[in-house]
């Protein structure tokens, strides 16, 4: 009996499982969606903050110099406050749908290469469990904002122990969700073979665990007032940065993913395998 050693079997490569994955269009389709959502939600805060800001401004000068608390407010000053107030839902509700969509459209879709469906399964958990802890916190509040005093009811605003320590949770669990999603972006970085992309989402999770830390000290640390102010508003920079950072890597992880997909090669473009030699052995 004789035989011929004809194909020797090679591990499948990146371009290999590419062409077996027909789902990456999506999965950037839904980084899409949730950027959309977050700049509504930026456009939409900026708005709405500064109507309220207007409003808490016009009060503060209805009411004089010796801070004397204002019967009755001017129709105008209602108008800003709940103008703003309302556009804060309306935003609230199509940015965070925006997000939600795109979450979903990447979690059926990615495949588990890396972990990629795992992690995101993870980060999408914790969207939805960290705003129902933050909902369940507001109602142990000792004493919540009236909204029917305008934004005089700003001033009674207390929170309970309860209330404090659930918020921290709901926080916790919110930075949890996006460290899973910095992951997840990690192993979509890793299914095309671009570690100068994975490397920098690592650099990300260093400085954002750096954030986290730094917030959970002065939380428990009890620090005077002016000087607390001075870290608060450090804290808020770092924030912010981080905020675009964020945004800036989901993007570049879309412009990842189009460029691998556009090296992926047709099977018949690819070179066949070296002929086999002419002396074979035969057993």
């Amino acid at each position: 009996m004789s035989f011929a050693l004809l194909h020797i079997e090679r591990p499948p490569t990146t371009n290999d499982h590419l062409r077996r994955e027909f789902c990456w269009s999506e999965v950037r389709s839904g980084l899409g969606r949730i950027l959309l959502g977050y700049f509504i939600l930026v456009g939409g805060y900026i708005l709405a903050g500064a109507l309220l800001a207007a409003a808490i401004v016009q009060v503060i000068k209805a009411s004089g110099p010796q801070g004397v608390a204002l019967r009755k407010l001017d129709i105008s000053i209602l108008w800003l406050f709940y103008g703003g107030l309302g556009l804060l839902s309306v935003v609230s509700l199509f940015g965070y749908g925006s997000i939600v969509i795109g979450y979903w459209r990447c979690l059926i879709n990615v495949p588990e290469r890396n972990g990629a469906r795992w992690l995101l399964f993870v980060s999408m958990a914790c969207v939805f469990i960290g705003p129902a802890i933050n909902v369940v916190a507001g109602f142990t509040m000792d004493k919540g904002i009236e909204l029917k005093k305008g934004p005089q009811g700003l001033a009674g605003f207390e929170l309970t122990p309860l209330a404090r320590k659930l918020q921290i949770a709901g926080g916790l669990t919110s930075a949890a969700s996006l460290a899973c999603f910095m992951l997840f972006l990690r192993a979509v970085a890793l299914c095309f073979d671009d570690h100068s992309r994975a490397v920098h989402v690592l650099v990300y999770l260093f400085f954002f665990g750096l954030l986290i830390a730094q917030s959970v000290i002065v939380a428990i640390s009890r620090l005077a007032p002016e000087r607390l102010l001075l870290i608060a508003a450090m804290l808020g920079a770092g924030s912010l940065i981080l905020f675009f950072w964020y945004l800036y890597l989901i993007g570049s992880i879309r412009r990842c993913i189009a460029h691998g997909l556009s090296q992926v090669k047709n099977p018949l473009e690819i070179e066949p395998p070296a002929a086999a030699p002419s002396n074979l052995n035969y057993y």
